[in-house]
């Protein structure tokens, strides 16, 4: 569902089956850990940050350290680690992008590896380390397996490439760069048409393209990627 940005669809399912699982006609830890984690990234997809929310992944947590996998931690970490961004508790997200980061070496998959690079440039850039933002960014754009293996295959829903240039463009724009910028900006865009993920794209746009065309000077720019963002926001429920 969420590689096809159908996150309002799933949310209506997820619902029926997580209702399943708290009556007792299913009996199923692994499932109901994953579709808590899903469910919770539906809710802040399309409602934003709440309790709702932050129990969904709260409890995906605690299933997945009870059935002692690294590798069902992941999303739950990420999940709540969004949470603490949105809160504006930075200090909590670095510390929640450390403790994912120290996860990582337990599984196989570099892919996670460069989402725990974008999570630290993200939250770097929130807390005001621009210099260091930078050098977690470039670090994912510059590792190969960026261009075949995407992380909305993984779980992570956004493109790697898409949300790093998306971080960048907005790190440069505070480090005084704005025409690198808004170039940034514009590839973030340019790349989330280009794979057609319209999740990947409203990010694009809403955390980067927007912002930085206004901070910028850009208005007609800024209007552009407005009409853009409202369009497939719309179509796909992505309220947030």
């Amino acid at each position: 569902w969420f590689e096809l940005s159908l996150a309002a669809e799933f949310r209506t399912l997820g619902e029926k089956a997580l209702a399943a699982l708290r009556s007792g006609e299913v009996d199923d830890e692994r499932s109901e850990m994953l579709l808590n984690e899903a469910f919770g990234h539906a809710l802040w997809h399309m409602q934003g940050n709440g309790a709702e929310m932050e129990s969904a992944f709260k409890r995906a947590l605690a299933l997945a350290q009870s059935l002692d996998s690294a590798e069902l931690q992941f999303r739950s970490v990420w999940g709540l680690w969004l949470a603490r961004n949105a809160l504006g508790a930075y200090d909590d997200s670095i510390a929640l992008a450390r403790r994912f980061g120290s996860i990582v070496p337990g599984s196989r998959k570099r892919r996670t590896n460069l989402t725990y690079l974008r999570m630290m440039a993200l939250g770097l850039h929130y807390r005001g380390n621009q210099s260091r933002s930078l050098t977690y960014g470039r670090q994912v754009l510059d590792h190969p397996v960026v261009a075949n293996h995407p992380a909305r295959h993984s779980g992570f829903q956004f493109d790697q490439r898409v949300a790093a240039l998306t971080v960048l463009a907005r790190t440069l724009w505070v480090s005084g760069r704005p025409k690198e910028a808004l170039a940034h900006a514009q590839a973030a865009c340019d790349e989330g048409m280009r794979i057609g993920h319209s999740l990947s794209l409203c990010y694009a746009l809403a955390s980067g393209a927007v912002p930085v065309a206004l901070w910028t000077g850009h208005q007609q720019d800024a209007e552009r990627f407005n009409t853009l963002l409202l369009r497939y926001a719309t179509d796909y429920s992505l309220r947030i």
